[in-house]
């Protein structure tokens, strides 16, 4: 559940219009573009916490006894929000 939190809140205050609209020079068609992309891969993200990793095509995989799996595609998302903060 931390993990969450921190994905939704640091996911919020990213994604706010006024801090993306003053990271991208007041441009009004990337802010909007960075806005909706954005919030669909906090939304992908948290499918993953909240449920499992969506299925992979692959015919082999290995048993993931730890369900350490799901946490890997918020970690993305965290590293690059992480680059957002520490700027």
């Amino acid at each position: 559940m931390c993990v969450t939190g921190l994905v939704c809140g640091l996911g919020f205050w990213y994604l706010l219009p006024y801090t993306v609209n003053k990271l991208y020079g007041h441009s009004y068609g990337a802010t909007v573009v960075v806005f909706v992309l954005g919030w669909l891969t906090v939304c992908i993200t948290q499918y993953s916490l909240t449920t499992t990793a969506p299925p992979e095509p692959a015919v082999y995989r290995t048993v993931d006894t730890h369900e350490m799996l799901p946490l890997t595609r918020p970690l993305y998302t965290l590293l690059c929000y992480a680059v957002h903060v520490a700027n």
